[in-house]
């Protein structure tokens, strides 16, 4: 990809984050009770929109809760924010090995899983430019090209396509 586009996507991914960060200082005003209580503030986010579902937020806000997080509010379907008394740091230490308490992102993908899927997608395509290049010419493999492994491939990359913007929307 060419840097300068790089650099256009980077630009507006920072600008996006500001723009949520001042929104977020704008929305998030705490009574003097809160600030000058015992009390710790969250906001829980996810790159993609899944909050708009119910039973996805309903699952978020039930296991925070086991870390005695309170949903305050939710700020869109990508942002959730929350509260919960310092007291609560005290059970941190019982709590299943799965709950984070101050995790502050959910769901998107892992950076691992991520390159895997971009590393089989490069391979295939690379297999595919193969295929393509070598029945333009008439070379490499024997002059003639295997059609049906031509459709495989192009089938699997479908697929694969379809599931990852399945994951995506979940």
């Amino acid at each position: 990809m060419n840097p300068g586009i790089h650099a256009a996507i980077a630009a507006s991914q920072a600008a996006r984050k500001r723009k949520q960060e001042q929104e977020e200082e704008r929305m998030t005003r705490y009574s003097d009770e809160e600030l000058d209580g015992e009390w710790e503030f969250k906001i829980v986010r996810s790159e993609f929109p899944v909050f708009r579902n119910r039973n996805r937020l309903a699952q978020v806000v039930e296991q925070e809760a086991l870390a005695g997080w309170q949903m305050l509010e939710k700020l869109d379907d990508s942002r959730i924010r929350f509260k919960r008394h310092v007291s609560n740091r005290r059970r941190d230490d019982m709590l299943p090995q799965q709950v984070d308490p101050y995790r502050t992102q959910v769901g998107g993908f892992s950076s691992k899983a991520l390159l895997t899927g971009m590393v089989v997608v490069l391979l295939l395509l690379g297999v595919v430019g193969f295929l393509f290049f070598e029945s333009q010419n008439g070379i490499g493999l024997g002059g003639s090209t295997p059609w049906v492994l031509l459709a495989l491939i192009a089938g699997v990359l479908v697929v694969l396509a379809a599931a990852t913007l399945a994951f995506m929307r979940k």
